[in-house]
């Protein structure tokens, strides 16, 4: 569930959302255009428009569902009618006949020839409101550019011309919305649609993307299954697994020290591959090589699991909404990858830890600090809260992220967010 507002800019919203928070979303943001993707959701939203002419193309069972829909929403205390709302789009229904016929009033309120510039606001995603009200954070066309950029340097076109991921992560949030789909599309590459997050297991297998855009609970699962599997099975099998990932565990560290694999354990890790790891990477569709992981903090024994027995490169990485949202991410080189830490800066981005208004030594604890063109523009409407959300750190305006780490050797390690700690 989308909504368009302020001419140009999009606020994604999550399919789930509580009624009550699409409404301070739409009203907050001024929303003049609902995109919803399905009947079923039109109904829950169309008392968000002040008059029924949303709803005037429906059939008769449409409008029977809708009524008793209203009903339920009445009484479940939603203020009704969003003021700058002039109409909901519903795409499994009427979005062509629709589209050809835009409402006059929302073509007389837009400029004939929209120039759009760098730092017109782009996208508004609203924070979640577990420490206050929902705030909207304003990112611009230059913020977003300039997150991709860095993860062109990353992941450069050239080293992965035939990308193709699977998308499940939700595009209300920036880990989905710009890391992948705005990114993806900015190379020309492929997306395809997991069906539902029940369906991703079927889904992978299907599609056999061969990058991965995810976060540490959907690796967590895989692995618990894989071990239960393994478990299950009986003492030859499971000698035989452990021997495949120990030998898997052994040839990753030669190649992550820079060394150099020896005939014999070229020889053993082939066997293997062959006879055991080759059938766990059909667990994630057999073609997936790097994926870049999100939103929180993966497990050491997870991460080295599937670096080194299904040869996934994890790029773990960090950031905010507030930050388009990428600051820092690990390296697709096996040897720059630095297990447990976030990465490094992605090109644009500094990072400083900072404690007492000043820089604390390498490698000792503070909270994370951030500059650069990823930085968003501020909060909508909230110039106080936008203003707490920066400190001056000699003499230039950082945004002052609230998540406590420390820098090593330019790697960055997150330990807590938000004051709550991060477990192993």
């Amino acid at each position: 569930m989308a909504s368009l507002s302020l001419g140009a800019t999009w606020v994604p919203m999550y399919e789930e959302q509580r009624m009550n928070e699409c409404e301070y979303i739409l009203k907050d943001s001024g929303a003049k255009l609902l995109l919803v993707g399905s009947e079923e959701t039109y109904d829950k939203t169309r008392h968000f428009l002040a008059s029924n002419s949303a709803g005037s193309s429906r059939s008769s069972s449409s409008s029977s569902s809708s009524s008793s829909s209203s009903s339920s929403i009445t009484q479940q205390g939603f203020q009704g009618p969003v003021p700058s709302l002039q109409d909901i789009w519903t795409f499994d229904i009427d979005v062509p006949a629709r589209m050809a016929m835009v409402s006059p009033s929302m073509l007389a309120s837009s400029p004939s020839s929209p120039h759009i510039h760098p730092d017109d606001v782009a996208v508004l995603i609203y924070t979640s409101g577990t420490t206050g009200t929902p705030k909207g954070v304003e990112l611009t066309h230059a913020n977003l550019c300039s997150n991709i950029q860095g993860m062109w340097e990353v992941v450069k076109p050239e080293d992965m011309p035939d990308a193709l991921s699977l998308a499940f992560l939700p595009w209300a949030h920036s880990i989905g919305l710009n890391c992948e789909l705005f990114n993806m599309m900015s190379r020309g590459a492929r997306v395809a649609l997991a069906q539902d997050v029940k369906t991703i297991a079927s889904d992978i297998k299907e599609v056999k993307p061969n990058i991965l855009f995810a976060v540490p609970t959907l690796y967590k699962k895989v692995y618990d299954k894989i071990q239960d599997k393994i478990n299950s099975s009986g003492r030859w099998s499971r000698w035989l697994v452990d021997t495949a990932v120990a030998v898997a565990e052994k040839r990753l560290q030669v190649l992550r020290e820079g060394g150099v694999l020896s005939p014999v354990l070229q020889v053993q890790y082939n066997l293997v591959d062959r006879i055991v790891l080759s059938k766990l990477r059909e667990t994630m569709g057999g073609n997936v090589k790097l994926s870049p992981v999100g939103g929180s903090k993966m497990s050491l024994p997870v991460t080295r699991f599937f670096e080194a027995a299904l040869g996934i490169a994890i790029l773990e990485g960090y950031g905010l909404s507030e930050t388009s949202p990428l600051l820092s991410i690990s390296r697709p080189e096996v040897q720059t990858r630095r297990l447990g830490s976030v990465g490094q800066a992605v090109k644009g981005a500094e990072l400083a830890v900072v404690r007492d208004g000043r820089r604390v030594p390498e490698g000792e604890e503070g909270e994370v600090w951030a500059a650069g063109p990823m930085v968003f523009k501020g909060y909508l409407s909230k110039e106080e809260e936008t203003a707490a959300a920066f400190g001056v750190l000699e003499g230039r305006k950082w945004f002052r992220t609230g998540d406590l780490g420390r820098l090593s050797e330019g790697f960055l390690t997150v330990r807590a967010r938000g004051g709550q700690k991060i477990e192993k």
